[in-house]
């Protein structure tokens, strides 16, 4: 855990993934689960406030969500990449690993939070953005 946030309706923390990357983890404040989740996936500036912002969102209207930080093992100027002065390139294929280690993170066995560990891992959509290629979407709900 590397710090909380406060939002109205939504429970916050960073949470560790199992590559050593983290990743930020919203759960509803209020509502009873099993609850739907959300992966979202940041835009080439990294993940900023806005992507905070939105997870906790989903939260107050009761999903889990949770954002994996992509640049998190990205060697670049962090300051600039959130700034737009630079940019960061990834594959499909580390889209897709950053979105799977983050649904495995709450749907492990041990240390999630109690909400977390109340999500239904097969009620879950992951969704990210970008300008140079379609959205990269997946679901799986029963």
């Amino acid at each position: 855990m590397i710090e909380a946030h406060s939002y109205i309706g939504a429970k916050t923390l960073w949470v560790e993934l199992e590559d050593g990357g983290r990743a930020f983890l919203a759960t509803p404040g209020r509502f009873s689960g099993p609850y739907r989740a959300v992966v979202l996936g940041h835009e080439r500036y990294g993940l900023v406030q806005h992507t905070l912002d939105l997870t906790a969102k989903f939260a107050s209207y009761g999903y889990v969500g949770i954002a994996p930080d992509m640049a998190f093992h990205w060697d670049g100027d962090k300051e600039a990449l959130n700034r737009g002065d630079v940019g960061l390139t990834l594959t499909e294929d580390e889209v897709r690993g950053y979105m799977s280690r983050s649904m495995a993170r709450y749907s492990a066995s041990g240390g999630r939070p109690s909400a977390a560990r109340r999500a239904s891992t097969c009620a879950t959509s992951s969704v990210g953005f970008t300008t140079a290629r379609p959205p990269v979407m997946s679901t799986c709900v029963p």
